[in-house]
């Protein structure tokens, strides 16, 4: 008989794990870069993994323990996440993902890192499987009390993220566990027992106080100007959508692509900073200010033909453009930003700063992903300006593994479709070396026109270049004769230089920016010659980023790392797309771990008796399966929702709630060869309907309330998660019957193939789409299927 207790114990336990792995995701993204959420997540289920097999090895001596062990190994996950904080400070100083490739040891300092995250996960799956183990007979409500705190835990965060600094939660969720493992204790802990649950909550207390500070990577924004005399932080403020710094110093000003031509002073900025990262500036004075300088930037090329009638900024961070649109006379002036938190600092603290824009009658402003406001607005626009691709000084291709849905060839149509006859749509690209982003972002523009009819997309599209930047406006109607004076007179005051497509010879005069590069060359080739031919042939990968890839920042084509490597040293090429080489590393840090953690421990276990390629082939199978439509879920929701945090905590928290209640129910099933091959047998269609499901789903949708948005994801989610909830609980149950000594196995084994393919499903969706991963999570689980069917029961 499983008490009450213990299964409140499981719940609480499985809260503080899944909220400690939410709130290492935002730690992570402040210190260091978006590409470890993934990582965050193979690393908990490393630590499982790891517990199993070490379950599996000490089977006996672990069971004939349980009753000390269980509670013991909860209290220890505890004290693990108070203290990771505190260790893991001193690793970070060490390591940083810039210098990955240019400093050997960091892989050493990556490592280590790993392994200090890994540790509440590990001490968390230890209680958990030998909790599983011992009342395997019961595994179907202990599983639902598991996945039922997962998902509790993953709403949990996205509440405490509104209140809390990112590196304060740690240590608060670590006395989840501690209660956890108080509520497992069979019977009255002893003076002993009882000393040390004290010295826990005392050490974990101490923690929680005083928090750790985490070094964030000096390659940042906010690392760099800190650096400058006397800058300094105004205000902090935390939210699920990260975590932003307000800074200030007296030399700090911001005019992005300036021209040369420009005299006089600029007035001073403050910047804001979101996770580090550059989110936008506030410029001291006011619309006036902005209404002079701005119109010595490429931004004032569309005004250079004219006053448009309304406007749209998209991803408008802290709302210059829109302000200079504004100062500009445009009646009507609409800007999206996400960042809710972003969007009250600048009503509230900071509203004296820019003159109180936000506030401005002509000026309405949509807190909503850029590409959801597209899918769900209704209205035309003669103006459309787009964010900046890149960065100044370039990123090193931090972004490369990061999805961008607003620069994908169905957004640009949506685009194409929101200007109105007269409308134009302008973006403006940091030059890069080699040319990659100025070349992609070309090629969008031109298959735009292509795919929307258009004859001659030369007429549409001009380029104008400056010292650091290529400005590229795009008209429906085409430039008339006319406007191009207006725009050559523009361009001469400024020392602007522009590319001309409709000029018959291909000549255009470089008068004042010379670069030792072929980018009109380049350009004539993607807009009036053969674009098929030039992307072929061009040592990058200048494919059209799609809803299905959408990776705008990804450049490298393996197949042509050959060709590279004649030109550059091999760590240079890896920063041409660090993002994009970090995750093969991470991915084999990942299976040496693995290897050593999973595979090595069950090499030494004397398995005998039926069931042994059972085991690795169905519970190898579930975990591919389960990760990999995980992984592409939260990809795809962030489009839905808005933010990686809200996607992973809705599909995290969705997925594990409701793959629970499958499990609670598989109990009324009975554990059979016939009704585990019927159930997996209708999974396999499930999950392949959903690599077009949820696309057809959310288009229609984008328009609600995000509270009704995360109920509808739940929905949407519900088959395929309630389903594969019942197949782990039914094969324990089944194993259980034929060869009890290999419970622990299959639960390393499920952890060994899911950590790994947390990773692999980035890489696979990288390079060829989210819909491929889904059927082979489709696969994944006819293989398990498949050795069921194998399976010789006595």
């Amino acid at each position: 008989m499983i008490s009450r207790r213990l299964y409140a114990s499981v719940g609480l336990l499985s809260v503080s794990v899944v909220a400690f792995q939410l709130s290492l995701m935002q730690v992570l993204n402040l210190v260091q870069w978006s590409h470890f959420s993934y990582l965050v997540i193979s690393l908990a289920l490393l630590g499982f993994g790891a517990s199993g097999s070490i379950l599996a090895l000490f089977r006996e001596w672990f069971t004939t323990r349980a009753g000390v062990l269980v509670p013991l190994a909860m209290m220890l996950s505890g004290l693990s996440m108070s203290m990771t904080m505190h260790l893991s400070g001193f690793s970070l100083k060490g390591f940083d993902s810039f210098l990955l490739f240019n400093q050997p040891g960091q892989v050493l300092y990556l490592t280590l890192t790993c392994l200090l995250y890994m540790l509440p996960f590990f001490f968390a799956g230890t209680a958990l499987g030998l909790i599983y183990s011992i009342h395997a007979a019961g595994i179907g409500r202990l599983y639902f009390a598991d996945l039922a705190g997962s998902g509790i835990g993953g709403m949990l965060i996205t509440g405490l993220l509104w209140f809390l600094f990112p590196k304060q939660i740690p240590s608060l969720i670590a006395f989840l566990p501690l209660l956890a493992g108080m509520l497992s204790l069979a019977n009255k802990p002893g003076k002993t027992i009882r000393l040390l649950i004290v010295a826990l909550w005392i050490v974990a207390a101490s923690f929680a106080v005083f928090p750790s500070h985490i070094p964030i990577s000096e390659f940042k924004a906010l690392s760099k100007t800190l650096t400058i005399q006397d800058a300094e932080i105004l205000m902090e403020k935390s939210s699920p959508y990260g975590h932003i710094h307000a800074v200030s110093a007296p030399s700090l000003r911001y005019a992005p692509g300036l021209s040369l031509a420009w005299q006089n002073s600029l007035p001073p900025a403050t910047m804001l900073f979101n996770n580090g990262n550059h989110f936008g500036a506030i410029l001291d004075g006011g619309m006036s200010q902005w209404f002079s300088f701005f119109d010595y930037t490429p931004y004032a090329l569309p005004f250079s033909i004219g006053t448009p009638a309304n406007a749209l900024v998209l991803d408008a961070g802290t709302g210059q453009l829109a302000g200079y649109c504004v100062a500009k006379g445009v009646a009507e002036v609409s800007m999206t930003e996400s960042n809710a938190a972003a969007i009250s600092l600048m009503r509230n603290e900071l509203a004296e700063k820019h003159d109180s824009l936000f506030f401005h009658s002509n000026l309405t402003i949509a807190q909503s992903n850029s590409r959801s406001y597209l899918m769900s607005d209704n209205r035309r626009y003669e103006l459309i300006y787009l964010p900046d691709t890149e960065v100044f000084g370039g990123s090193a291709g931090i972004f490369a593994a990061e999805e961008n849905y607003l620069f994908t060839a169905e957004s640009f149509l949506d685009l194409w479709n929101k200007l109105s006859d007269e409308g134009m749509l302008f973006a403006l690209a940091w030059a890069d070396y080699p040319l990659r982003a100025p070349l992609r972002l070309l090629h969008l523009f031109g298959e735009t026109l292509r795919r929307s009819g258009v004859e001659r997309p030369c007429h549409h599209i001009l380029i104008i270049r400056t010292w650091g930047n290529m400005a590229f406006l795009l008209k429906k109607n085409g430039f008339s004769p006319h406007e191009m004076n207006d725009i050559r007179d523009f361009c001469e005051s400024r020392f602007f230089d522009i590319l001309n497509f409709d000029i018959s010879d291909g000549k255009n005069p470089v008068s004042f920016n010379l670069v030792a590069d072929e980018f009109s060359d380049y350009a004539y080739q993607l807009v009036k010659e053969d674009p098929k031919a030039f992307i072929s042939d061009y040592t990058f990968d200048l494919s059209l980023p799609s809803d299905n890839r959408p990776y705008f920042s990804r450049f490298i084509i393996p197949g042509k790392l050959k060709e590279l490597k004649t030109s550059y040293e091999l760590n240079e090429i890896a920063y041409f797309e660090l993002g994009y080489f970090f995750t093969f590393l991470a991915l084999i840090v990942i299976i040496l771990l693995v290897c050593i953690l999973i595979v090595l421990p069950l090499l030494f276990l004397k398995i005998r008796g039926p069931g042994i390629s059972y085991t690795l082939l169905y519970f190898g199978g579930l975990g591919i399966g389960f990760m990999f439509v995980e992984i592409v879920l939260i990809q795809k929701f962030i489009l839905y929702l808005g933010e990686p945090i809200y996607s992973a905590a809705a599909v995290i928290s969705g997925m594990l709630l409701i793959s629970g209640t499958g499990s609670l129910l598989s109990g009324r099933l009975v554990a059979n060869r016939k009704n585990i091959l019927i159930m997996l047998l209708i999974i396999v269609p499930v999950v392949s309907v959903y690599s077009i499901i949820p696309v057809m789903v959310l288009g229609k949708t984008m328009h609600l309330q995000i509270s009704l948005k995360v109920l509808l994801t739940m929905a949407l989610i519900a088959p395929p998660s309630f389903l594969m909830g019942m197949a782990f609980p039914l094969g324990i149950r089944l194993l259980n019957n034929l060869n009890k000594t290999l419970i622990p196995w299959a639960w390393g084994i499920n952890g060994c193939f899911s950590v790994i393919s947390a990773v692999l499903a980035v890489l696979i969706a990288l390079h060829v789409g989210f819909q491929a991963v889904i059927l082979l999570a489709a696969l994944s689980y006819l293989m398990s299927a498949l050795a069921l069917a194998g399976l010789k029961i006595p």
